[in-house]
């Protein structure tokens, strides 16, 4: 068996296109015409490093591993660098992306050279399914105004791990990401429902105590409904703020929950003697946590 015939049958694997194909073929026609010379990933490597030219063919094929090298870093042999672009192209198919979604060369070389693993993508990957595919817009703007998204990148800020950077230019995981739409969901219904801004700090401190985007919805549209519990309006009462409001519903703050639930009885009792105020009760039960 020629040379030639030996690296077709291991460079078809490497789907490279036509027009580099013909000149690796070409290269290699010419620097080993030994049939015996055994061209695996390790060979084809070294011959690969001794000519500039196919050197960038191969860099511009395999861009992941060319970033891991500029960074000092252990390559991925050939074979294992389309192994892993394959399982990575499904998984982006399987989390409910398009083919051409991100599942490009080059968009799959930005993954495997920032050493995004299959497991990293998935998550980013759900995060982003959460908001580029569902497109809900109330989520998308709480986005922007908690994180100063553009909406313009919604997919690259999720996808992309060198966009996707913490104000200390630290790079974001997946599981931070689905905390940042859990919380931009969150701050979404509080500022939808209950007319309320919540901070990312405080948007995600009841991300991570299990609050649901529905149990938000729920949740702040009986605070909404209930605002005038929360103002004084007698001599001697004092306003309920906003953060002992949500606190005190959904039971992370026993002392604010305690005084909520005594204005509540206070002004029941007002009502019943024929005072001239009463708020109503409805729904005033509170967010909860998922599970409750």
């Amino acid at each position: 068996m020629a040379a030639s015939d030996i690296l077709k049958a291991t460079i078809s694997k490497f789907r490279l296109n036509p027009q580099q194909q013909q000149a690796v073929f070409a290269f290699f026609d010419s620097k080993v015409a030994d049939p015996t010379v055994e061209l695996n990933d390790t060979t084809i490597s070294y011959y690969v490093s001794q000519d500039p030219a196919i050197q960038t063919i191969f860099d511009e094929r395999f861009a992941g591993n060319k970033i891991l090298r500029e960074q000092g870093k252990t390559e991925y042999s050939y074979s294992s660098y389309v192994a892993l672009e394959q399982e990575l192209q499904e998984d982006l198919r399987n989390s409910g992306f398009p083919p051409g979604f991100y599942d490009d060369p080059q968009s799959i070389a930005r993954f495997i050279g920032g050493e995004v693993s299959r497991a990293e993508l998935r998550d980013r990957a759900q995060a982003a399914y959460a908001v580029v595919r569902q497109a809900d817009p109330n989520t998308v703007a709480e986005l922007k105004n908690l994180y100063g998204v553009n909406e313009g990148e919604l997919a690259a800020y999720f996808l992309d791990p060198t966009k996707a950077m913490d104000a200390m230019g630290k790079r974001l995981t997946g599981q931070d990401l689905i905390r940042r739409v859990q919380a931009a969901q969150i701050g979404a219904q509080a500022r939808t429902q209950a007319g309320m801004g919540l901070s990312a700090q405080e948007a995600e401190q009841l991300a991570n105590q299990g609050i649901t985007q529905q149990a938000a919805r729920e949740g702040f549209s009986a605070l909404q409904q209930s605002q005038e519990l929360f103002s004084a309006v007698t001599p001697g009462e004092e306003q309920i703020s906003q953060q002992e409001q949500i606190s005190g519903v959904l039971g992370l703050n026993a002392e604010a929950a305690q005084r909520i639930a005594t204005r509540r009885r206070r002004r029941q009792a007002e009502f019943q003697q024929g005072g001239g105020f009463a708020t109503t009760q409805t729904g005033l039960s509170g967010l909860r946590t998922s599970g409750q």
